[in-house]
């Protein structure tokens, strides 16, 4: 079980981030303690010299050092203790003569300033100052101190009158020692609700993150109506869990579309197969050979002709071809469109019109645009009676074919996108439903938007294929635009 715990990144996670914060308020509160130290030692040396001078000023305006200075008893009762050495080498206070060795401000231990005696003194009064059982009032001594009492010592020596005088204090250590005390509660107490909170956040976590792991297995064992994205959003696993589910849709999608695919290739391959078929038959029986091998080869053509426009789709939709892109005038493209089929169209019995105003120029391909243009006028020609009119426009940064033909019903303009899917009054004309296909593909490498619509409104009939450049090279084509 432990170990498993300590398997779940979330929860590691929560546990260093609250490691990290314990560490760091440790090092803060180091930092705190060095810099208060240095802080209250620095204002008990800056008193020591500020006592020292005033003793010195008094014991200069006296002339001598009186018999009784520095017998007040033990430095217990002051916070500032003192001593003197006269010029004959008697010491005045409860100080050792080695104190005065040195000029300055020293630390020094019990046994570095005090006699045998004083020591043995003030153990004695600080056993009577902290024993809680005694009842007897006068036993009580009144430590001027706060806090513990520490055997280190502040001591600043320095000439006065014909000798040496001393004047020294506790050091902070005592307050140190207290205040690193509380620093260390502080850090036990914090520990323990902050780990807790940790854990608890970093198993929260955990859980959200074994519900998406399930997701996922889930998703991967083929059910893709999984939805793992809560429906507020609160932080960046909830984004994640909405891209995951963003990619799942859209995979669900591209299955559909290659399941749909599928059954329109095995249904549109099925009827030329079935015909060569039974012109092979027919060509084994008969004895006009040549008649039924001619279908045969025509058939095979068309079976090939479908497999060379899926081919051509897929090499498209690599977005290879992008890099041999070149400006190209809408206007240059939609004219040679125009002179083309214009032909084309009136041996079909229909009209083909060209419009163009300020079109624009574009990055593009102008063997793949033509392919566009052509595919576009071929499907307008196939599904409409003879005498329709067919518009081919450019306006600007838009390019369109319109007819009056039947048109196709509006929940269907996004369908017959789709490679090899046809509308059911389509199925007994020429073409394999890639056209349409082709022509997005081709628009969506030109990166731009393409849409189906009525081309008459009012009268709900006919196509308008409306295909708009969204990044043209410049606002209006110049005169002289290259075309090819």
């Amino acid at each position: 079980m432990i170990k498993k715990l300590f398997r779940m990144s979330a929860l590691r996670q929560a546990m260093v981030l609250s490691l990290s914060f314990l560490v760091l308020l440790s090092i803060g509160g180091a930092l705190f303690e060095d810099f208060l130290t240095k802080e209250l030692q620095t204002e008990i040396d800056t008193e020591l010299k500020q006592e020292f001078a005033g003793l010195s000023r008094e014991l200069t305006t006296l002339g001598q050092v009186p018999d009784d200075f520095a017998s007040g008893g033990l430095p217990l009762n002051d916070e500032t203790a003192y001593g003197f050495l006269r010029s004959d080498g008697t010491v005045m206070g409860p100080v050792k003569i080695e104190v005065f060795a040195a000029d300055g401000l020293r630390t020094l231990q019990d046994e570095e300033i005090f006699p045998e005696d004083v020591q043995q003194s003030i153990m004695e009064a600080l056993e009577k100052a902290f024993d809680t059982e005694s009842d007897d009032e006068s036993d009580v001594v009144e430590l001027p101190f706060d806090g513990e009492f520490d055997t280190l010592w502040r001591a600043y020596v320095g000439p006065a009158l014909d000798g040496q005088l001393v004047v020294f204090s506790p050091t902070v250590g005592g307050l140190v020692a207290e205040l690193s005390t509380v620093i260390l509660i502080a850090l036990v107490l914090i520990s323990i609700p902050t780990m807790a909170v940790g854990v608890v956040f970093g198993l929260r976590a955990q859980r959200r993150l074994d519900r998406i792991g399930q997701g996922y297995e889930r998703i991967a064992d083929g059910d893709l109506t999984v939805r793992l994205a809560p429906k507020v959003v609160k932080d960046d696993l909830d984004l994640l869990t909405q891209r995951i589910d963003g990619a799942t849709e859209r995979l669900q999608t591209t299955l559909r579309q290659m399941s749909e695919f599928s059954a329109n290739i095995a249904h549109d391959l099925r009827t030329p197969l079935t015909r060569l078929r039974i012109h092979l038959d027919q060509a084994n029986e008969a004895n006009d050979l040549a008649a039924h091998l001619n279908s045969s080869i025509s058939q095979t053509d068309n079976i090939i002709a479908i497999f060379d426009a899926i081919q051509r789709i897929a090499r498209l939709k690599t977005g290879e071809r992008r890099a041999k892109f070149k400006a190209l005038d809408l206007g240059n493209v939609a004219s040679q469109v125009h002179d083309i089929y214009e032909a084309v169209a009136e041996d079909e019995g229909r009209t083909l019109i060209c419009n163009v105003s300020n079109p624009v120029i574009v990055d593009g391909d102008i063997n793949l645009l033509i392919q566009l243009l052509s595919n576009l006028i071929e499907n307008a020609i196939r599904h409409t009676e003879v005498g329709a009119t067919i518009t081919l426009s450019v306006r600007g940064r838009w390019l369109s074919v319109s007819d009056d033909g039947p048109g196709i019903p509006e929940e269907e303009c996004e369908k017959v996108l789709e490679p090899l899917y046809r509308l059911d009054h389509s199925r007994n004309t020429p073409g394999a439903g890639l056209g349409l296909s082709l022509v997005k593909v081709i628009a969506d490498l030109h990166e731009a938007n393409m849409t189906l619509s009525k081309a008459d409104t009012n009268q709900q009939k006919g196509l308008l294929v409306k295909i708009e450049f969204r990044n043209p090279s410049s606002t209006l084509a110049s005169p002289g635009a290259v075309s090819d």
